[in-house]
């Protein structure tokens, strides 16, 4: 999956809340993930994420967390995309913040 795949993949299963198709078993704690991950490891574990299920997806990504430095709002997102995945819904506020991720992710990542 390339990158530009991968983040209008985010943009819209978040976005517009599509990631509620997926079957949850319950997601993972965001606020617990790590937050010192390389920055290969966090871009391959979303890169390489199951989206085709919910609890997969989530427990996969807290389970690498973020890389240190990365700004509030996008870890902010990244919580909100690891604790609702299992979603239909999320608030314009949240919707905010995973954009924020998802810009992070882009410039971290597209390299």
């Amino acid at each position: 999956m390339n990158t530009t795949t991968l983040v209008r993949g985010l943009v819209t299963g978040c976005t517009i809340a599509a990631l509620a198709t997926l079957a949850a078993c319950g997601t993972a704690d965001g606020s617990s993930a790590p937050k010192d991950a390389s920055a290969a490891d966090f871009c391959a574990a979303l890169k390489d994420a199951d989206m085709s299920d919910a609890s997969s997806f989530s427990h996969d990504l807290a389970e690498v967390g973020t890389p240190a430095g990365i700004p509030g709002p996008a870890r902010d997102g990244f919580e909100v995309m690891v604790e609702k995945a299992d979603q239909d819904k999320i608030s314009s506020t949240e919707e905010k913040k995973v954009a924020a991720f998802v810009s992070y992710y882009t410039e971290k990542c597209s390299g």
